[in-house]
């Protein structure tokens, strides 16, 4: 039977198919930045597709025993990740769904057309601001350069002298302490209108 594998690859596998995390740990060297750049064509928020990469390999460790079967480790581990991807997708139309229901509920509950309001925009903005001065000097940095100029993980580590870890532990801490605050300083249903709107729409 034909099959796309090196014999890197089969030596790997076969490892892995017994169990050998050391050998796990090598294939995810080996496949890990292919596994992140796939999904990154589909998804924008680098620590949603580190998370998807990791959710695709721990997929492929519980089903290493099939790894002794197959032809293609790449299609293989490509296709786990876009069903990752692919179910991330789905959860998001879901939840935008959900919310579109809520606001046309409000507006018949209401019994009145909407109309908008710049004024709502401007004070969720505001409510935002406030929350961004609650964080702690890095954090605020860190949260700002990546939802103000669009820097990458990598540029901030770069910019502000710091691993790349230490800019995903405080990206991650800094949008669970803004998320929290605007939700209690806000409806959940606005805060859920303004998150969706933002780039950290996938907190809430």
């Amino acid at each position: 039977m034909p099959t796309n594998l090196s014999q890197q690859e089969r030596e790997l596998l076969s490892l892995v198919a017994d169990g050998d995390q050391l050998a796990f740990k090598d294939l995810y060297h080996l496949y890990s930045g292919k596994v992140f750049s796939f999904a990154r064509l589909y998804l924008k928020d680098e620590l949603i597709v580190e998370d998807l990469v990791q959710m695709a390999f721990i997929r492929c460790w519980e089903r290493r025993e099939e790894l002794r079967n197959i032809q293609s480790f790449k299609d293989f581990l490509f296709i786990l990740t876009r069903n990752l991807v692919f179910d991330h997708l789905r959860k998001m139309t879901v939840q935008v769904k959900r919310l579109e229901d809520i606001r046309l509920q409000s507006l018949r509950t209401a019994g009145t057309g909407y109309e908008y309001n710049p004024l709502d925009t401007k004070e969720l903005r505001d409510l935002h601001a406030r929350a961004i001065l609650e964080l702690p000097a890095q954090q605020k940095e860190v949260y700002q350069r990546h939802t103000e100029q669009d820097e990458s993980l990598d540029e901030i580590a770069e910019e502000m002298n710091i691993a790349r870890a230490t800019v995903k532990k405080h990206l991650e801490v800094a949008r669970k302490s803004v998320r929290a605050y605007i939700l209690r300083h806000s409806s959940a249903f606005v805060a859920a209108l303004y998150f969706i709107s933002t780039k950290d729409s996938h907190l809430f």
